[in-house]
């Protein structure tokens, strides 16, 4: 990275500043530092969520099934009446 340094003698202030680099090219890499964080951030909650199903003992996964099932009941049921009014 190159800085270039504009030197006021008079007012005794450095300022440093980058030569090639504009606001949107910061911007960008901002951008693309948040997109590269939010893959990243993906797959560890991935990578934890397919450990935790893994893990569980067979009472665990009975429940989480019983669960999932009562919440797709619950929701078809709900549509369904719904539909109705």
């Amino acid at each position: 990275m190159q800085v270039c340094i504009s030197d006021n003698k008079a007012a005794k202030i450095t300022d440093y500043r980058s030569c090639t680099k504009t606001s949107t090219d910061d911007q960008f890499q901002v951008m693309v530092f948040q997109f590269v964080m939010a893959v990243v951030g993906g797959m560890a909650f991935w990578g934890v969520q397919t450990r935790k199903q893994s893990q569980m003992t067979l009472f665990e996964n009975r429940k989480q099934r019983y669960v999932l099932l009562y919440i797709m009941v619950y929701n078809y049921m709900t549509n369904y009446y719904l539909s109705f009014t």
